[in-house]
């Protein structure tokens, strides 16, 4: 039997929406040129594969000094369109938080639809910092929702670290 030398992988590139109209073999791919999301033909239709992009943050995105903490959820609240690409359908946060009374805390959730998966940092002591990392899925609007203890908190940081696209 002979040696399999190279393998070539056709790539169909055109719209998300036209992607339907295109006949797949079994591994072949589709880039949407709008939406930049590979898909790959799994012999019955085009499946979505999601990929990570690192983002080399130096610095955080988001302080205290643009966020209310006191204690309700602001709806809409973190506003990430401007960091976050369209087509991104989660996001990896990194969170940070210091202060001078313990068990003040700080969340972060993908929406008021979708309640139940948050991110929070807590103090676990006086003027103690606590970090958390999380991915959280994100709307095409790319707005996600967060609450804060009713305090006035030394230090909160969000630093966007990534997206999956």
């Amino acid at each position: 039997m002979a040696e399999v030398k190279s393998v070539i992988t056709r790539t169909h590139i055109g719209l998300d929406a036209d992607k339907v109209d295109v006949p797949g073999l079994y591994g072949e791919r589709y880039y949407a040129t709008d939406t930049g999301i590979t898909y790959k033909w799994d012999g019955t239709r085009w499946r979505g594969g999601y990929e990570y992009i690192p983002r080399p943050a130096t610095t955080h995105d988001i302080d205290q000094t643009a966020l209310t903490t006191d204690g309700t959820w602001k709806v809409d609240g973190l506003i990430l369109d401007g960091i976050v690409p369209v087509g991104a359908v989660a996001v990896n946060l990194g969170l940070r938080i210091i202060d001078d009374t313990a068990a003040n805390w700080f969340q972060v959730r993908q929406n008021a639809t979708n309640a139940g998966v948050t991110a929070s940092v807590t103090v676990p002591a006086a003027n103690i910092e606590d970090n958390a990392y999380a991915v959280l899925g994100i709307d095409a609007n790319r707005l996600m929702d967060y609450a804060g203890v009713n305090d006035t908190i030394t230090t909160i940081r969000v630093t966007v670290l990534g997206w999956f696209i």
